[in-house]
Parts: C-alpha cells; sequence; structure tokens
C-alpha cells in the first residue's frame, strides 16, 4: 500500500465502525474506511477506486475518499 495516494482496494472485512480494505483477499497489509465514509451498496468482496491513504496514528492507517 503506498501512502499519499489514490489506490484500487478491495473490501475484505465489514466490522460495526467501517470496512477494511486491502488490495487482495490474500493480503495482510489493511486499511480503515471509517463507517461514515462508506458507499451505498459496499460488501465484502467489492472493489473501490480512488481511495488516499493516510496515517492516523504510527500504527493505524487510514483510508478516505477524500484529501480532506
Amino acid at each position: 500500500m503506498r501512502l499519499g495516494e489514490y489506490q484500487e482496494l478491495v473490501c475484505v472485512k465489514k466490522v460495526d465502525f467501517g470496512i477494511y480494505l486491502s488490495t487482495s483477499s490474500a493480503s495482510e497489509e489493511r486499511v480503515l474506511l471509517p463507517a461514515k465514509q462508506i458507499p451505498d451498496g459496499v460488501k465484502q468482496g467489492i472493489s473501490l477506486r480512488s481511495l488516499y491513504t493516510r496515517t492516523l496514528t504510527t500504527d493505524l492507517l487510514l483510508r478516505q475518499t477524500s484529501q480532506s
């Protein structure tokens, strides 16, 4: 995963507070897309495009739909 870039990722796990995304379902590296930013109809296995990755803390990656 590349920080500060837009990428296409796959929804690998849905939880109450968001979804975890990864480059593939087999990858161990995952990022969180918060629940308030999940597009309608997203479920496990769906690919999302144009998502921006940034760090929230030193050990938590956060995915968002915009750079703001």
